[in-house]
């Protein structure tokens, strides 16, 4: 038996469908929206994050440099910082003429742009300092950090160890 083939079925290339329609557009872009609306706010903290993460990281290794040169070199480094501020100084004890006792360097540094050393009230043994002698050792230092969103980070360095940890404030 022969298949008859509707006379409805319409053979005109011209009329076949090769786009969207307006409907169709606009729900792909009412989706899109829905779903940035959820996400942007989300990388927006991540990023505002990084300033205070990366500020602490480099810290964190700036300390972690000194006290290997104070092992390696035999003379005391340190850091110095001024709260308020993002400025701090990287100290070094330099070598005096024939065994006389040295000066110190002092090298400027800055945390990133948004970032401060946190300005807390004034408690009696706060160091603003933190010193490596020669064999490494340093006192227990809390160095505490802040951000333009009052985001807050604290690095503390142990005394014999020298570990250096970072701690975020959720």
């Amino acid at each position: 038996m022969r298949q008859r083939t509707p006379t409805s079925v319409r053979t005109n290339r011209a009329s076949t469908r090769q786009g969207f329609t307006l409907f169709e557009v606009l729900l792909v872009l009412g989706l899109v929206l829905a779903l940035s609306s959820v996400v942007l706010p989300a990388v927006g903290r991540w990023h505002a994050d990084a300033a205070l993460r990366q500020g602490a990281t480099d810290l964190q290794n700036t300390l972690i440099r000194l006290r290997t040169q104070a092992v390696s070199t035999g003379r005391s480094t340190g850091l110095e910082w001024t709260p308020g501020s993002p400025a701090y100084r990287l100290i070094r004890q330099s070598s005096g003429a024939k065994g006389a006792p040295g000066g110190w360097t002092r090298e400027e540094a800055s945390l990133p742009t948004g970032v401060l050393f946190e300005n807390t009230p004034s408690r009696s043994g706060t160091p603003t300092s933190i010193l490596y002698s020669a064999d490494g050792i340093a006192a227990d230092t809390e160095i505490p950090l802040v951000d333009a969103d009052r985001r807050r980070a604290r690095l503390r360095v142990r005394r014999l160890t020298g570990t250096v940890t970072v701690e975020s404030d959720p």
